[in-house]
């Protein structure tokens, strides 16, 4: 009812749909109010569907505290992954490739503003 899509609540309901359907695989998430979903002690190496995340405490995971940004290929198999610790601005990534994740490795740093 709102002028501004942006402030739609049609615009909330579809997007809350959208996620909803995206990420209701994975267990120990929750959608939070910046636009990413949060991980809690989740094995990272099932992460393979493309967004922002805030991941605390994960498996697999190069930090304890991160945002991830994960780009999942069209095809099983196939991902890429951006972890920076929140503390520090350490970056780490990996890919996986026929069903097999490489080691993290490091990145540049994101400096702290």
């Amino acid at each position: 009812s709102s002028n501004n899509p942006v402030k739609s609540g049609g615009v909330y309901t579809a997007i809350d749909n959208v996620n909803a359907k995206l990420f209701s695989s994975i267990a120990g998430r929750n959608q939070n109010n910046k636009g990413s979903m949060e991980l809690y002690s989740v094995d990272l190496n099932t992460i393979v569907t493309s967004g922002f995340y805030n991941a605390m405490t994960c498996q697999n995971a190069p930090f304890t505290y991160m945002a991830l940004i994960v780009c999942g290929y069209y095809m099983d198999g196939y991902c890429f992954q951006l972890a920076a610790d929140i503390n520090t601005g350490e970056v780490k990534t990996r890919v996986q490739t026929g069903g097999t994740w490489g080691a993290w490795s490091e990145s540049n740093n994101i400096v702290h503003g």
